[in-house]
């Protein structure tokens, strides 16, 4: 993926994450309906570019709370 290409996924990312918290998955569905045009983004890319987010401090994962 071109430079400029990830800092546009990485901005997608940011603005849907500021919405709510989303996984992976949800995040990629998320991201389809709405960059429409863009809608090809695999995890091949996403995770990557998680990975520099979380890197950078811009996110952080959460863990998922086990049922009591």
């Amino acid at each position: 993926m071109r430079y400029r290409g990830r800092i546009m996924l990485e901005l997608a990312i940011l603005g849907l994450l500021k919405e709510q918290e989303l996984h992976g998955y949800e995040l990629k569905k998320r991201l389809a309906e709405e960059l429409g045009f863009a809608s090809g983004v695999s995890f091949g890319s996403l995770y990557p570019a998680l990975a520099r987010l979380e890197a950078a401090g811009a996110v952080g994962a959460v863990e998922p709370v086990a049922p009591l």
